[in-house]
């Protein structure tokens, strides 16, 4: 979920970031790299409720699909390193 919210933040050239992610309990931590940036994105990712839906047009019997929740992402970057002449 945060990957997305950075790929829409982003746009298509968050596909070329170096990125991983630390889970720790609710809270999720992506680290990136792009372009010579590096930074790192923080959120809490929660359960909501679950849909019930059918599992395809052969079982139409109802089951859980878990949903999650995400709260503010938070992002921190350290600017690229200048050269020097």
């Amino acid at each position: 979920m945060v990957d997305r919210e950075l790929l829409i933040r982003s746009g298509w050239d968050w596909l070329r970031a170096g990125r991983w992610a630390e889970v720790s309990g609710e809270t999720v931590t992506l680290h990136f790299e792009l372009d010579g940036v590096r930074g790192t994105a923080h959120a809490e990712v929660t359960p909501a409720p679950s849909l019930q839906l059918p599992g395809s047009s052969h079982k139409p019997a109802l089951g859980d699909v878990k949903q999650w929740r995400m709260g503010e992402v938070s992002v921190e970057v350290s600017a690229p390193a200048q050269a020097t002449a």
